[in-house]
């Protein structure tokens, strides 16, 4: 049996003739239907329907890196602005200046009840300790320094070792204890 190992590189023109298929809406497998027609059959083409879909990727990666998600901060600090500053913002970049970490949460009153509720979210690259204590840390310090009565989740041992490390004074003060 003879193996020819087939070339995996897409060029240039390809890639372009992929991403322009893609955003006219083409599917995956017309895609390669349309450059094995160019190329004299699929099986000449050097490249299978996931290399394909890898160029699709490739390119939303690099708008998300480069502008998705700095369109994201700067809708975030615009609404922050046009509320007069109610919304509490943090990131954190890495030394390539990308998107770490992202922390915003804002005290809204419930008309009904009379009462402050806290609506947040954190988005993060990785879920190790250090990250956890760094959203951990990051909210107390929007919330005013006061510690949560209630914290709910879903028993992972990073996020406990950053709750544990983070508030185990406020545990002890509190008499708090943990529910399985």
């Amino acid at each position: 049996m003879n193996l020819v190992q087939r070339e995996r590189h897409v060029n240039t023109a390809t890639r372009s003739l992929i991403k322009t298929l893609y955003g006219s809406g083409v599917r995956n497998c017309q895609v390669m239907n349309v450059i094995g027609n160019i190329h004299g059959g699929n099986d000449k083409v050097g490249f299978n329907v996931q290399h394909a879909r890898n160029v699709l990727r490739d390119e939303r990666k690099k708008k998300f890196e480069i502008s998705d998600a700095q369109a994201g901060l700067d809708l975030l600090y615009r609404l922050n602005e046009e509320s007069g500053s109610k919304y509490f913002i943090r990131t954190e970049v890495d030394e390539e200046n990308r998107l770490k970490y992202l922390i915003c949460n804002a005290i809204c009153p419930i008309y009904q009840s009379h009462q402050s509720v806290i609506f947040g979210f954190a988005l993060m690259r990785d879920e190790h300790a250090s990250t956890f204590e760094w959203i951990l840390r990051t909210w107390l310090e929007g919330v005013g320094n006061k510690p949560p009565l209630t914290i709910i989740t879903d028993h992972d041992q990073a996020m406990a070792s950053a709750i544990a490390a983070r508030w185990a004074s406020f545990v002890e003060k509190y008499h708090l204890q943990e529910y399985k």
